[in-house]
């Protein structure tokens, strides 16, 4: 947690990659691409007892979604 390492994400993109935790409840993921002109992206999941909400941001879009235990 909270050391840089290299990845390749599923679309190809070459990133330092970040994890950190807030609290008992949330991991963040920071992409910072490597390549110039590519895009910087930030993973947000929550935890609670009904689920898991992700929270992914890459400028000024934000997708979330949310996982229901079952």
């Amino acid at each position: 947690m909270g050391v840089p390492f290299d990845e390749e994400t599923s679309d190809g993109r070459k990133c330092k990659t970040t994890v950190t935790m807030e609290g008992d409840d949330k991991i963040i993921t920071n992409q910072i691409a490597q390549k110039s002109g590519e895009k910087d992206t930030k993973i947000i999941r929550e935890f609670t007892d009904e689920g898991i909400k992700v929270q992914m941001i890459c400028e000024d879009v934000t997708s979330v979604q949310f996982f229901t235990r079952v």
